[in-house]
């Protein structure tokens, strides 16, 4: 029945724009996968089925769902159901448990819901926090591909919290006293890290000059303000952190 579903949502994805029948059609084979699920659920040795038709919730989603809304529902429920799977949630399918994860945190950021999309992110990294004791707690040591894992999990969530926890950080009520802010990025001084708020703020985040960088893309390219295609956001604050964020992508590469 699952290969079925799969087919039905082969067919209708050769279409580059869904009609809204096809939509509805789409829209039933995801909940068709969903019923399935909830009573795969009650059975262990068919975790297999469930990590299958999580695998190809996220792939209709991703391919076929605009609306980022229709897209959430369906996404935070597999992120549901592969945390209440036992057997999925270890470290053999950290890469995958994280891009679901992160696909919920894209899709409340893109229903500009970023608040949401920040406290779901710490949720995630209390997750996978969880599940790293829990491997730390039992006999089996730790590879380095499970070590590397980890590491990666907490760079991709770390992103998403900063996506926001930059901006807001600077933010002041509109009453407060506005000091003058950097309006170029020659204003910057050309010293050892870190020079600036955000870059101390990605410091505290990352270890690494990979994950700092990762954390700048995602905080430069938010859906709702675009400071890479369009103009200046209006507040002085966060043009301020666009600059800042700007500088330190430019000493991560020159580096």
């Amino acid at each position: 029945m699952q290969g079925c579903a799969l087919c039905i949502f082969e067919l209708e994805k050769r279409h580059s724009v869904l009609s809204q029948k096809e939509l509805f059609t789409v829209l039933r084979v995801l909940n068709f996968i969903r019923i399935m699920m909830q009573a795969f659920q009650q059975h262990e040795h068919l975790s297999w089925q469930i990590y299958n038709g999580i695998l190809n919730v996220h792939i209709s989603v991703c391919v076929t769902l605009d609306n980022p809304i229709q897209a959430l529902e369906y996404l935070l429920w597999a992120s549901v159901s592969l945390e209440l799977s036992i057997p999925l949630m270890t470290a053999k399918y950290l890469p995958w448990i994280v891009t679901l994860y992160c696909a919920v945190c894209h899709c409340y950021y893109d229903n500009q819901a970023a608040v949401q999309a920040e406290e779901f992110a710490r949720r995630a990294l209390g997750k996978i926090n969880e599940l790293a004791k829990l491997e730390e707690q039992s006999e089996v040591p730790a590879t380095r591909e499970t070590q590397r894992a980890y590491k990666e999990a907490s760079i991709k969530l770390g992103a998403m919290i900063f996506k926001r926890a930059v901006y807001e950080a600077r933010r002041r009520p509109k009453h407060a006293f506005r000091i003058k802010t950097r309006s170029t990025l020659k204003d910057i001084p050309n010293a050892p890290w870190p020079r600036t708020t955000t870059e101390r703020m990605l410091m505290g985040l990352f270890d690494s000059s990979a994950g700092q960088f990762l954390g700048i893309l995602e905080a430069l390219w938010d859906s709702t303000r675009h400071p890479l295609q369009t103009r200046m956001p209006d507040e002085p604050e966060l043009q301020e952190v666009i600059l800042e964020l700007l500088s330190a992508g430019i000493s991560i590469l020159s580096g």
